[in-house]
């Protein structure tokens, strides 16, 4: 499989790439979000002095950023072998998502690190996609004609843990501004926050649902609309609240 050529794409880009093959809206979307939410995050590390909550919020870009340029391989890798390798190897950038965005939430709510019970559920949440990952129950072949492979039964688990960290991290958000006395100016922190969070794991999981179960993966180019938001919320947050 390492000579293999995807049967429609040309090597015109480094000879490794074939860049005419890919939507024009794939460059634009993925790319500057990249850079902006990385940016932003490693000024915010800087500025709350390497906290733990800083550092999870990089972790959460990081893996975001990591994600996409993977998609982005998977759009115009020539090569069958490296087209397969980065569908596959994506499972494991997926989930890390939602994991870390939880753990940045709850730190953040309290300012100060979760128990340790709490991080075990995390990581036994996390291990069976590093088990399943080389096996086919992450992918279980792969499409020669159309340069893609096809997922099995793991990314209903991976899916299940989006809604899921979604729905935990909306109600951690809610019962910590329902504990505040009103007027308390952590409460629209919380609030925009939650927004921005929201946006950006709700519009990150449904266009990825979408794509997975229509085979029309343009609707991925989408979802880093939700890091946009999220990263025009936290720069707001920074700026009127100066939180961080």
């Amino acid at each position: 499989m390492n000579l293999l050529l995807c049967a429609d794409s040309v090597p015109n880009f480094l000879g490794f790439f074939d860049t005419s093959i890919a939507p024009t809206l794939l460059f634009y979307s993925y790319f500057p979000i990249v850079i902006v939410a990385l940016l932003l995050s490693i000024f915010v590390l800087v500025k709350d002095k390497y906290s733990l909550q800083s550092k999870l919020l990089f972790l959460v870009t990081l893996s975001f950023s990591v994600w996409m340029v993977d998609q982005v391989v998977q759009w115009i890798a020539v090569y069958a072998s490296v087209v397969h390798f980065a569908w596959q190897a994506i499972a494991f950038l997926e989930i890390l998502i939602p994991l870390f965005s939880i753990y940045f939430i709850a730190v953040f709510l309290n300012k100060k690190d979760i128990d340790l019970k709490y991080k075990v559920i995390l990581g036994l949440v996390f291990l069976p996609v590093i088990i399943l990952l080389p096996t086919t129950l992450n992918i279980t072949s792969f499409d020669l004609l159309n340069c893609q492979s096809n997922y099995s039964f793991l990314w209903d688990y991976i899916y299940l843990v989006e809604i899921v960290s979604i729905v935990a991290m909306m109600d951690l958000c809610f019962r910590k501004f329902r504990s505040l006395a009103k007027g308390d100016p952590f409460r629209k922190q919380i609030a925009i926050l939650a927004l921005g969070m929201f946006l950006f794991l709700g519009l990150f999981t449904v266009t990825n649902v979408l794509g997975d179960t229509t085979l029309v993966y343009e609707f991925n180019l989408f979802g880093p609309i939700g890091m946009v938001a999220f990263v025009a919320l936290l720069s707001f947050m920074i700026v009127r609240f100066k939180t961080f």
